[in-house]
């Protein structure tokens, strides 16, 4: 790997000191960090794919095989700091049953052997998505701190306004890892093309390279506006009560057919 590649991407490209003060914005500080006069590293953790082409060889045709998707793919996973800094690409797994999110970040995490293990701290602020759920408790024994939009139990057919509210504060910063994603793909044609076999084996090289160059002369993604007095705002209004279910409740408006005289409601 070149020496440009080494000093833009990856855990040993950047202390966890600098990744914290150039990396975590006050935005995304204020909104997650429950203390947020010490700042924490913050990291957006999300699984991608690579599709690729039948490989002649059988095991290898089913373990790439996704059911999900109904082809043949690789899954690389973007660790990206709220900037877009791209921190880390995960080596490509297998597509199979056995390498879904949650089996992906456990296996990077319990790896004493992967960089990702040494790096993280207790502390430290993880944003996934609900395909992580199933790595929820390892995070929390880890003591790191997990925002996670939230999941329906049994019976519920909606959530509470408590966790639409918390789902909302993790999209609101979500979204930048699909975007580096999505740059990766429409900058390097190469990657969003069905690959050829005999490239799968430099496929972690090639996102690390994509990845490399992306963080050392694209700019970050920073929202307009989007500083520590926007979250305060949002976490104000996250807390406020929720006057239409309680004007619904109160008038049993959810089981009550709409009037002749009001069909507001109906539209």
């Amino acid at each position: 790997m070149s020496r440009f590649v080494v000093e833009n991407i990856g855990f040993g490209s950047i202390t966890r000191d600098e990744f914290i003060d150039q990396h975590a914005t006050d935005f995304a500080n204020h909104l997650y960090n429950d203390e947020p006069n010490v700042r924490k590293a913050i990291i957006i953790v999300d699984g991608t794919h690579s599709y690729i082409h039948k490989s002649s060889n059988f095991r290898t045709l089913r373990q790439t095989y996704c059911r999900h998707k109904g082809r043949h793919l690789l899954k690389p996973a973007l660790i990206v700091a709220p900037d877009g800094h791209i921190l880390y690409i995960q080596d490509p797994y297998f597509s199979d049953a056995r390498n879904n999110n949650a089996a992906m970040l456990r296996d990077e995490l319990e790896d004493p052997e992967r960089p990702m293990s040494g790096w993280v701290q207790e502390g430290d602020i993880v944003l996934c998505d609900r395909g992580n759920r199933d790595v929820l408790r390892l995070l929390a024994q880890m003591d790191l701190i997990t925002r996670t939009p939230a999941l329906l139990d049994a019976g519920e057919r909606q959530l509470s306004t408590e966790d639409a509210n918390e789902s909302r504060k993790v999209t609101k910063m979500r979204w930048i890892v699909e975007a580096r994603n999505g740059h990766i793909k429409s900058i390097f044609q190469f990657l969003n093309q069905t690959m050829q076999i005999q490239h799968c084996p430099n496929l972690g090289d090639f996102n690390q390279i994509a990845g490399a160059l992306i963080n050392g002369y694209h700019p970050p993604l920073l929202m307009e506006g989007a500083d520590a007095a926007m979250a305060g705002r949002m976490l104000q209004r996250a807390n406020e009560p929720n006057e239409l279910q309680a004007r619904v409740e109160t008038e049993n408006l959810a089981t009550s057919k709409c009037s002749k005289m009001d069909q507001t409601w109906c539209r």
